[in-house]
């Protein structure tokens, strides 16, 4: 269920979208449609939208559970710092299994990891390797993708994941933890060398060992959280955040 809000004196207001839906071949009717100021104040467009959401989620199916392979992953992978070879060898390899068999993994054009040279040995791929998607291009084609990406900023880059289509995000810690996105968890990991670090009691895992341990280390924590028998830390603490970008030309007054 999607619904576009207005706020009601903007550019890109709700009769754009509605033209460029047209032109897209996608249906208006489809989604709801909701104006802070032709609704009568936030207030009223609030109660509007809780209406519309209400009726929408009745009339859907209830979901069932499957099980699935490495075909149905959607996974998105950031880093904060440096990766060490051993995780940046194990996120690779795991990178190049899920795409071969189908699924699909993205990672952020400006990411650490794309000139880590365990990584892109790995994989493979060129370093600074131009991006195969937009930001926050919705992705349709199961493969590695690199996503373009104007950010540096943690939140930005994050929602830009989310809006590709990514159900799961690792994201590698190497000086602090991180927050986590409103709706898509967040499997925050680090290496366990050097040890004792006193961001690592956020941590969702710690890795050790080889590469080979470590994927596997990994791959038990992707089952458990797309299985939703296990939620990342950040997500029950409700240490979220979230930011549309505002490109590299855009300024806050």
């Amino acid at each position: 269920a999607c619904l576009v809000l207005e706020h009601g004196c903007e550019i890109s207001h709700n009769d754009f979208w509605r033209l460029r839906m047209g032109e897209a071949g996608l249906n208006p009717k489809e989604v709801g449609w909701a104006s802070v100021q032709l609704d009568g104040g936030i207030q009223r467009v609030l109660a509007n939208i809780e209406a519309w959401f209400t009726a929408e989620c009745q009339k859907l199916s209830k979901p069932e559970a499957t099980t699935a392979g490495f075909s149905a992953v959607r996974l998105g992978i950031m880093a904060e710092g440096d990766v060490d070879q051993n995780t940046a060898f194990a996120l690779a390899t795991l990178s190049q299994q899920i795409a071969s068999a189908g699924g699909t993994v993205i990672l952020p054009a400006n990411d650490p990891l794309v000139v880590n040279d365990a990584f892109v040995q790995t994989l493979p791929m060129e370093k600074n390797e131009p991006p195969t998607a937009a930001f926050a291009q919705r992705v349709t084609k199961p493969s590695f993708h690199l996503m373009a990406n104007p950010a540096s900023s943690w939140s930005e880059t994050m929602t830009g994941l989310g809006a590709a289509g990514v159900e799961l995000i690792i994201a590698v810690c190497s000086r602090h933890a991180q927050q986590s996105h409103p709706f898509i968890p967040v499997l925050q990991v680090a290496s366990q060398d050097p040890p004792s670090r006193p961001f690592h009691a956020d941590m969702d895992l710690l890795l050790a060992g080889d590469a080979p341990q470590r994927m596997e280390q990994l791959l038990v924590q992707l089952s458990a959280v797309l299985s939703r028998t296990k939620t990342p830390k950040a997500g029950r603490e409700n240490n979220i955040s979230f930011q549309i970008t505002r490109g590299q030309l855009g300024v806050s007054l």
